[in-house]
């Protein structure tokens, strides 16, 4: 069924085809991992949602309608790694720009996109869904999980309150409790 055949064709005789090429599509993972060393990981909110947006409706196959953008997004858990798979429809997608975007619920995230985005500069909101935009990397891939991936990665920040120990706490009520005495015999 590819190319053209010709039959029956004589010395003088001119023959043509139309061909239509059709890129593949291609393909990013957007991988998230989260950098909770040191941190109470019980206390933490590991989700965020991550997403890939575009202008028209083609561009991305599965994305819906967001504000004025068309986005396949999706909810990651940590602290375990998580990603994203998005496909580009390779007949709607030259030249166009593609944005990434993530927001995180937990005030204590720092979120490192440098793997995924062209510059650190934000390009705006995404249509509403929070969080800053980032122009996507170029990439091409062959095939899902298997093209283009790239890495947001967010470091927990944690400064506990420093406390004592039960024994620390023995011996501050002990220091107390002589420093009371001493006081209350003086007055008395």
């Amino acid at each position: 069924p590819w190319g053209c055949y010709y039959t029956n064709v004589e010395g003088g005789d001119s023959a043509y085809c139309t061909v239509t090429m059709i890129p593949d599509d291609s393909y990013l993972r957007v991988y998230k991992t989260w950098d909770s060393a040191g941190s109470p990981g019980d206390l933490l909110n590991y989700t965020a949602r991550i997403g890939v947006c575009g202008n028209r409706p083609n561009l991305i196959k599965g994305s819906n309608k967001v504000g004025n953008k068309w986005c396949v997004d999706r909810t990651v858990n940590g602290p375990l790694e998580d990603y994203l798979d998005v496909t580009f429809d390779g007949a709607s997608h030259g030249g166009d720009q593609v944005y990434i975007y993530e927001r995180t619920y937990d005030s204590s995230i720092e979120v490192d996109m440098t793997d995924c985005v062209l510059n650190p500069q934000p390009v705006g909101q995404t249509g509403g869904m929070g969080g800053p935009a980032y122009i996507v990397k170029n990439g091409e891939g062959t095939g899902p999980g298997t093209g283009r991936t790239c890495t947001i990665n967010n470091t927990i920040f944690f400064e506990g309150i420093p406390t004592l120990n039960q024994c620390g706490l023995a011996i501050m009520a002990l220091l107390m409790l002589g420093v009371g005495f001493v006081g209350f015999r003086r007055f008395v």
